[in-house]
């Protein structure tokens, strides 16, 4: 199963509220984004039911295309450029930070919330 964003027309019959409690999702809840914009995992089969819905304009497990009409709402719009910057940041190769993998309490780096030794 694959992370997807779904994406709503403003003159869809269907609110996102709706078009999630009709989802194929396996017990994984849908994550709604205003009216218009659902993130929920389903499987490869399930995403081409999903887009022949009436009212949906894309799923996507890519970032969403630039030309693409984007929800009239502020959380909806939030909600795809967070997502289009989360999958870009991926397909760069994700982000690399200091200490990734490595153990919590690896010696090389300073515990939280703990003085340092002989303090």
């Amino acid at each position: 199963m694959d992370e997807v964003l779904v994406l709503l027309r403003a003159s869809a019959p269907i609110s996102g509220r709706d078009l999630a409690a009709l989802l194929p999702t396996a017990g994984a809840a849908a994550q709604l984004f205003g009216e218009r914009v659902l993130i929920v995992r389903l499987g490869s089969t399930d995403c081409a039911t999903v887009a022949a819905i009436e009212g949906v304009s894309g799923v996507y497990t890519g970032a969403v295309p630039a030309d693409m009409e984007l929800p009239q709402d502020l959380t909806g719009r939030l909600a795809v450029a967070a997502w289009n910057e989360r999958r870009q940041t991926a397909d760069a190769g994700g982000k690399r930070r200091l200490g990734d993998g490595a153990a919590w309490d690896d010696p090389r780096f300073e515990r939280e919330g703990r003085p340092a030794d002989g303090d």
